[in-house]
């Protein structure tokens, strides 16, 4: 998509591709619903663009990055959305760029988070699963690898976020729904499982999305899409 201007696209499902979907020169364009997985390079790839929301996005097994962005022209934005294990890191950016609600993580020796250049990650409320490194984040102009969420937090990142294993139904398959032992989703019935992930009722307690969740919902926003 290049040299557009205030869109909305909803309800993609990209894989196998490249970049998943790609992004240039674009200002004011809204990804909603997008799952772009198992692409040969990134899920979604954002140069010279601004404005830029992608909203309860799956971005998974990707080769290198789930979201990577260079050249921004800021207020780019990443909510209650998943990202992971893609091969490189979750998400690679050189300005700023605000993660929401959302659950990120890696499964191999690579940081969740690339901060290159200026780049300084912005929002909260977000769980993080890391890989054997333990690597939340690292940051070219700190010249800094950060391992413990308070190091991370100190930078005024993430001041409600936390590290822990999402429970997800199976996230090998694709299957992000979080376990519950109240019942969590599956084509149209609602099995039980032995644990209650973390990431349920764990969002943003501000947010009034809470209210598109099917009833019992704990009144306050799940993470992850």
């Amino acid at each position: 998509i290049q040299n557009t201007r205030n869109i909305e696209i909803h309800g993609l499902r990209i894989t196998g591709a490249r970049n998943g979907v790609a992004l240039q020169n674009v200002s004011d364009v809204v990804l909603e619903g997008l799952e772009s997985f198992s692409n040969s390079s990134n899920g979604v790839w954002v140069t010279g663009s601004g404005g830029v929301q992608i909203r309860h996005a799956r971005l998974w097994n990707n080769i290198h990055y789930g979201y990577f962005s260079t050249g921004s022209k800021g207020s780019e934005m990443v909510s209650g959305s998943t990202l992971w294990g893609n091969k490189r890191a979750a998400v690679s950016f050189d300005e700023g760029l605000s993660v929401s609600n959302s659950i990120l993580g890696v499964t191999n020796d690579v940081p969740i988070y690339i901060e290159a250049s200026r780049g300084k990650m912005q929002g909260d409320y977000n769980l993080y699963g890391v890989g054997p490194a333990g690597e939340i984040g690292t940051n070219a102009l700190e010249k800094t690898v950060y391992t413990k969420v308070s190091e991370w937090q100190a930078g005024y990142r993430d001041l409600h976020s936390f590290v822990h294993n999402p429970l997800f139904v199976d996230s090998t398959s694709g299957n992000f729904h979080l376990q519950s032992r109240a019942g969590y989703w599956s084509n149209g019935t609602w099995p039980l499982s032995a644990n209650t992930s973390w990431a349920i009722d764990a969002g943003d307690p501000g947010s009034t999305a809470h209210t598109n969740e099917p009833a019992p919902n704990g009144v306050r926003l799940n993470l992850g899409a």
